[in-house]
């Protein structure tokens, strides 16, 4: 019989209201062997350093006006926030996605005007960057000696 993957209600609380899908996250726990996280964990550092590696890369292609690959570097964070239980940041990803695209945020209107979707973009990513500190501070709640 499979153990049950424990986290705390301090734990749970703290997850969520970083915008992670506690379901999704227990399944990362669940590759873990018992009684040692350190396989989720470093799949965990290996988020949050992409995370913010992409953050920094999407940056810079908004100054190169590069958004048919903001789209793409959108769609690949999406992805990874996604299979670690990241809702906010898939969310956001989503958007860059669409945006860079030549789409709204919801993906199905046009526009038209480049310097919108780069503004609305940046605006994005500087949310997220604010949004990763307390991403990193919720999973030390799982992970005490989460690198920095």
């Amino acid at each position: 019989m499979e153990s049950e993957i424990h986290l705390s209600e301090k734990q749970k609380n703290t997850l969520q209201e970083a915008g992670f899908n506690i379901s999704t996250f227990k399944q990362i726990l669940e590759m873990d062997d018992e009684d040692d996280r350190s396989f989720s964990k470093a799949i965990v550092e290996e988020y949050l350093n992409q995370a913010r590696d992409k953050i920094k890369e999407m940056k810079e292609l908004i100054m190169k006006r590069s958004l048919s690959e903001l789209s793409s570097q959108g769609h690949f964070l999406k992805g990874s926030s996604a299979t670690v239980g990241c809702e906010n940041f898939k969310n956001a990803c989503e958007k860059i996605q669409h945006l860079g695209a030549g789409k709204d945020e919801s993906g199905k209107m046009d526009i038209d005007d480049e310097n919108t979707s780069l503004e609305k973009i940046d605006s994005l990513l500087g949310n997220m960057e604010l949004e990763l500190g307390r991403v990193r501070t919720a999973l030390k709640t799982v992970y005490p000696n989460l690198q920095e």
